[in-house]
């Protein structure tokens, strides 16, 4: 193993997520959410009627963080959760609109990179070698 150049794949991922946390807590601020409230804001928003386990698996969280941060989204009335009268074991989350206030995944995306020229990058690349990253981390290599 080349551990210099994974040293620098390490520090380089560290930083991206710094860069990411830092603009994304910018945008949840403006909100009054943290950046976990914000993002499972989002995904219910994008998912809707979607349930604890779903919504888990697509943001990479630990059921305790995901309940903590929704029970205070419930609380503060962004979020609501309806159970299945058929099968009480069954919730369903739905996103409650913010009014004067337009808040979705677009927005988010745009001011978390900044407004970047995107369109400069190679997506492809990136995305390809993220999804190399997460297998490795994942032991699926």
């Amino acid at each position: 193993m080349d551990f210099n150049s994974v040293e620098k794949i390490y520090l380089k991922l560290l930083q991206t997520q710094n860069l990411l946390n830092n603009n994304l807590s910018i945008l949840a601020k403006e909100y009054g959410f943290n950046n976990t409230e914000l993002m499972i804001y989002l995904d219910i928003k994008t998912h809707p009627k979607t349930d604890l386990n779903a919504l888990c698996n697509r943001l990479g969280l630990k059921k305790s963080a995901a309940s903590k941060a929704l029970d205070k989204l419930i609380k503060e009335n962004h979020i609501t959760r309806t159970t299945n009268p058929s099968d009480q074991r069954k919730i369903a989350l739905t996103h409650i609109e913010f009014e004067n206030k337009d808040l979705c995944k677009e927005t988010v995306l745009s001011n978390t990179f900044n407004g970047a020229a995107i369109s400069e990058c190679d997506l492809g690349k990136i995305n390809s070698a993220l999804d190399d990253t997460i297998k490795i981390l994942t032991n699926e290599i």
